[in-house]
């Protein structure tokens, strides 16, 4: 249930779409440059051109709008500590009022996510009263996340009430404010408010699996003391939906816990027909001969136990090759394309241990870490070009120097035999005749520039040699940097990659070890059913 809890809790608070500002109202072309490749998803050109403009002093007016999107686009890519840096300068009296509330909210998140509840909640409480919904609605998501971590669920729904955010994240609200109500021990309460998620028809498949959250969440609640109302919520759940396998098998034990046993097989035949790989039919292979064995079908019951034990090994065997595959770089060959923004996964049959990795592969934290992976292979495909780019540039160095050497000497004769002595010639003839003092005015101006021409013209080709000096200093300090930064850019590769892998194990791996465990659990419960000393008198159904 806290799992549940915390994932909706933060889809709520993250799937609400950043409104930076009005694209009419910017003031800067710089920053509308950079808005546009935002709202592109194209988030890393947005933040390199940014910055590059910031450098130039080109966002002279919207400076603060561009800090809290910068601060954003690097907190989304794990740059936790910068981004807060930028936060806290954004907290001073010259910063519009909307953009202060705002780098309160991202430094009150910043502090949820490092576990230090009190000071989020502090940076909560400074932002102000006059907030467009957007933020107000995140503002309380956030706020009753931090009261439910501190375990104070009565605050956490006091919180939620009324709503204030926008309409169309009401659902997320209202969900989690039925948890709150539950679990700070209003349970009619809460359960009312999870099923007043049930009375609108769900216009998406995001509403959709939301529904079916709730009336899990409902029916768990129910289950232990009031089994046929947690059966009704329970039949709420779409039969082929994402969560439909835990439907069934929470209507199977709903009939256990009313001692109807031959009804808990109808749900529970109906799991042992879909795959294996899912944790409920897991389960499910399980609860079947343990329910026959109530019934006091010893035989089938032990039928069933050894069933179960050959499809839980052939399973374990299967999670065994997902792991091998991962170890030799399937997993990330198949993630590669995958947009971490997305909902889409790769076909199955391309990603090892697919039904295993799709809660892993779902979470915040595992697209992130991919986006991380991604986003340093465009930055290695960058560089790639830019070596590219610096070898066509020493060419054309090499190029421009060759043929400043082959045309300077010509040139240089030809300056050098040009001279003023006609125009001076002309002057003095001029001035027998006694001219206008603006044609005299005229042929002096005429001289000097010829002049400071000449000069200039004898001047260029070192003025050439020096900028090519430069240029190749320039290429040679680019190199420079890409010479340094590749390597560290391929180490950090392989840090991310074993990361991802590491990730993907691990789960592999608990439920490899969670298999083998209800393996020996089949074993032992199959060896009980023939232990004399084990016998014990069945209990008859109604």
């Amino acid at each position: 249930m806290a799992r549940v809890l915390r994932r909706f809790a933060w889809l709520s608070v993250l799937a609400l779409a950043p409104a930076w500002a009005d694209p009419g109202r910017v003031a800067d072309a710089a920053y509308g440059e950079s808005l546009f490749h935002y709202y592109q998803d194209d988030h890393f050109t947005a933040l390199t051109q940014m910055m590059a403009a910031q450098a130039r002093a080109r966002i002279p007016r919207d400076w603060a709008e561009a800090e809290l999107l910068k601060g954003s686009l690097k907190l989304s890519y794990g740059l936790t500590d910068s981004a807060e840096a930028i936060f806290r300068r954004l907290l001073t009296d010259d910063v519009p009022a909307q953009v202060r509330d705002r780098a309160w909210y991202y430094l009150a998140r910043l502090a949820f996510q490092r576990g230090r509840l009190d000071q989020a909640m502090a940076a909560l409480t400074r932002m102000g009263s006059d907030l467009p919904p957007e933020l107000r609605g995140r503002r309380q998501l956030l706020g009753a996340l931090v009261l439910m971590e501190q375990g104070d669920y009565r605050a956490a729904a006091e919180a939620l009430q009324p709503w204030q955010g926008l309409a169309e994240d009401e659902p997320y609200a209202r969900y989690n404010l039925g948890i709150a109500l539950i679990r700070s021990g209003h349970l009619e309460d809460g359960v009312a408010t999870l099923e007043r998620l049930n009375r609108n028809p769900a216009a998406t498949a995001e509403a959709a699996a939301l529904r079916d959250k709730a009336n899990l969440a409902i029916a768990q609640a129910l289950l232990a003391q009031q089994p046929e109302r947690a059966k009704q919520a329970l039949r709420r759940v779409r039969l082929h939906g994402p969560h439909a396998t835990q439907a069934l098998l929470g209507a199977g034990w709903a009939e256990v816990g009313a001692r109807r046993y031959q009804d808990a097989l109808l749900p529970w035949n109906e799991l042992l027909r879909r795959p294996i790989d899912d944790p409920a039919v897991q389960e499910a292979w399980l609860a079947v001969p343990y329910v026959l064995s109530e019934l006091g079908t010893r035989d089938q019951a032990a039928e069933a136990y050894r069933a179960a034990i050959d499809a839980l090994e052939a399973e374990t065997a299967r999670i065994d090759q997902a792991m091998a595959a991962v170890e030799r770089g399937e997993l990330l060959d198949a993630l590669r394309d995958l947009d971490p923004r997305g909902e889409q996964l790769p076909p199955p049959q391309a990603l090892p241990g697919n039904a295993y990795l799709g809660q892993l592969l779902a979470s915040h934290g595992f697209r992130r870490a991919l986006k991380d992976f991604q986003d340093l292979e465009s930055l290695q495909a960058n560089l790639r070009y830019w070596r590219i780019q610096l070898d066509g540039y020493e060419q054309l160095h090499t190029a421009s120097r060759q043929r400043l050497e082959a045309v300077q000497p010509v040139t240089l004769a030809r300056l050098r035999a040009l001279n003023a002595e006609r125009v001076r010639t002309q002057r003095e003839a001029l001035l027998r005749r006694q001219p206008s003092a603006e044609a005299l005015a005229a042929l002096d101006r005429a001289l000097a520039d010829l002049d400071a021409g000449q000069e200039a013209l004898l001047r260029a080709p070192d003025e050439a040699r020096r900028r090519l000096d430069r240029l190749a200093e320039q290429i040679a300090l680019a190199r420079l940097r890409l010479d340094n930064v590749e390597p560290r850019l391929q180490q950090a590769l392989e840090r991310q990659r074993r990361l991802l892998d590491l990730r993907a194990l691990q789960q592999l791996g608990a439920r490899r070890d969670h298999l083998r465990a209800q393996i020996a659990q089949a074993r032992f419960a199959l060896a009980q059913l023939y232990d004399p000393a084990a016998e014990r008198p069945q209990e008859q159904t109604p």
